[in-house]
């Protein structure tokens, strides 16, 4: 038997919390639920615990932090509660750990990934090619009777017409020589 008593109270670890007076045991202490966290130890009330911001999520009871939705991911809620509830960014999209949205390809710059991590996913128009919109998961063709040597081209102004005389029936043709010169008995007396 030991010849003396408590000298003082433990607290309830960071993560938990607990109201009850004269407490005897750390299973008084109470775990955060999932999707909340507190760093803060000796708590004395459930609202110490916090629910996670919009792009992190806790997945266990007592957490005394919440982790970040990884890149290529999101979360604009709080309180998420698994690693599932980060959904993956749509191609023409890209995120950032932690992020609360994704953010769009820029005009000229398309993606065809589910989840990019980082803008660098977002790869410009192949000549012949382009895409005015943002967010954009492929790029349009140039028309019939047009063609366009621009990478990473951002309107269909881009795209140039055939010479008169000539014609093309490809679309999203990257080079002049795509355009053909008309055959005997036809004829192309305008561009495009």
């Amino acid at each position: 038997m030991s010849d003396s008593g408590a000298s003082e109270c433990s607290p309830c670890a960071a993560g938990k919390y607990s109201s009850a007076i004269g407490a005897t045991a750390n299973s008084t202490c109470l775990s955060c639920t999932p999707g909340k966290y507190s760093a803060s130890s000796g708590a004395t009330t459930e609202s110490t615990c916090l629910s996670c911001t919009p792009g992190m999520y806790s997945a266990i009871a007592g957490a005394t932090a919440c982790k970040s939705c990884a890149a290529g991911k999101y979360n604009a809620t709080a309180g998420a509660a698994a690693e599932s509830d980060c959904m993956s960014c749509v191609p023409g999209k890209y995120s950032e750990e932690g992020s609360t949205a994704c953010t769009d390809c820029v005009a000229g710059k398309f993606s065809i990934d589910t989840g990019a991590p980082s803008a660098a996913n977002c790869q410009l128009c192949p000549s012949g090619k382009y895409y005015s919109s943002t967010g954009a998961s492929a790029c349009t063709d140039c028309g019939t009777g047009k063609y366009s040597t621009a990478h990473g081209a951002a309107d269909n102004d881009t795209c140039d017409s055939c010479a008169p005389g000539k014609a093309s029936v490809a679309t999203g043709a990257p080079l002049a020589t795509t355009c053909v010169a008309c055959t005997p008995g036809k004829y192309a007396d305008q561009s495009g």
